[in-house]
């Protein structure tokens, strides 16, 4: 099911870039070679069907690979929220039960004693290592291990991924995909969108979140595409990304949209590249569907979703316009 989910880009252009990250271009069949040693790294440390892994990382290149990496093996990847506290993380680790948690290295020292915790956390890891920690490193072991396993396929309604909410009203809840609804999710998104294999994502968003992973990433991977992903976002290297990827879709919060276009070095900028700019996650102001409209020459796409189904109300590109501000 979902470990198929890049299939088309794999079998169709291997040597295509499927992610861009920095000055690192990962081409599709080097994506699916890093998915292959991290489902061995996983299976090698006892993780199997149903075990939980948590993810407390920045967007880059290994939380994308570890996510597919997860749904290969039919174990339950667990983003965290990078801006979460220590206190924070504890919760989360105490609604899913982890077993493994796998950081990003500047933000281990957050949970440098983790191991020690009253949880169900049985490894530490960090992408590089931590020497002030004595916490190991997850590309490093990933790397050096010279195991292949054969493990057994998951099944549609197997639980692939449990996205927490963001707590508006109360305490955050765990909201858990399958399989199949991670890919007839992705698959959908990318008919509504008219997604192709030419398409390029920049994704400004946390992949942490719904919008970045299953509104953005996943949808273009499974059309043989291109994501282009930002470690942090600010206006700077958003538009850096937009003169040097010319991608042709992009997702934004209203507040990280509205720091593009009041950017001096937003009207120096060619939009055109762009079939579209969707916009949701919290009120889109009249005020910021008119400065875009100034600033691009066309008009947000507004969507509304939720943890437990992304874009659930959207424009499609090719259907009536909703809503038009100005």
């Amino acid at each position: 099911m979902l470990s198929s989910l890049y299939e088309k880009g794999l079998k169709s252009s291997p040597d295509k870039a499927a992610l861009i990250f920095k000055d690192k271009y990962l081409c599709y069949s080097e994506f699916d070679n890093l998915v292959n040693k991290s489902a061995n790294a996983l299976y090698s440390l006892g993780i199997r069907r149903g075990d939980r892994v948590a993810l407390y990382l920045y967007n880059c290149l290994e939380l994308i690979v570890l996510y597919h990496t997860c749904f290969k093996i039919g174990a339950v990847s667990v983003p965290i929220n990078d801006r979460y506290q220590k206190d924070e993380i504890l919760y989360v680790l105490g609604e899913c039960s982890p077993r493994l948690f796998i950081s990003s290295d500047n933000l281990i020292d957050k949970v440098s004693d983790l191991d020690k915790s009253d949880n169900s956390i049985e490894k530490v890891f960090s992408l590089n290592g931590s020497e002030s920690s004595n916490i190991e490193s997850w590309n490093r072991f990933v790397e050096n291990l010279r195991v292949e396993t054969d493990y057994p396929s998951p099944k549609p309604d197997d639980a692939a991924m449990i996205l927490f909410t963001s707590g508006s009203t109360d305490k955050p809840k765990g909201v858990t995909h399958t399989q199949q609804t991670l890919y007839n999710s992705s698959k959908s998104r990318a008919i509504t969108q008219k997604l192709t294999d030419e398409d390029i994502g920049l994704v400004g968003t946390a992949a942490c979140h719904v919008g970045g992973s299953i509104g953005m990433t996943f949808p273009l991977l499974y059309v043989g595409g291109t994501v282009v992903i930002l470690e942090h976002f600010n206006p700077e290297s958003y538009i850096d990304c937009l003169k040097t990827h010319r991608p042709t879709r992009s997702l934004l919060l209203p507040a990280q949209l509205l720091d593009v276009v009041e950017h001096p070095d937003a009207k120096g900028v060619d939009f055109t590249c762009l079939k579209e700019m969707e916009c949701g996650g919290d009120t889109v102001s009249h005020d910021l569907y008119d400065h875009f409209y100034k600033v691009a020459g066309f008009d947000i796409n507004q969507l509304y979703g939720l943890t437990e189904c992304e874009g659930c109300c959207i424009n499609t590109p090719f259907g009536n316009k909703a809503w038009i501000y100005r």
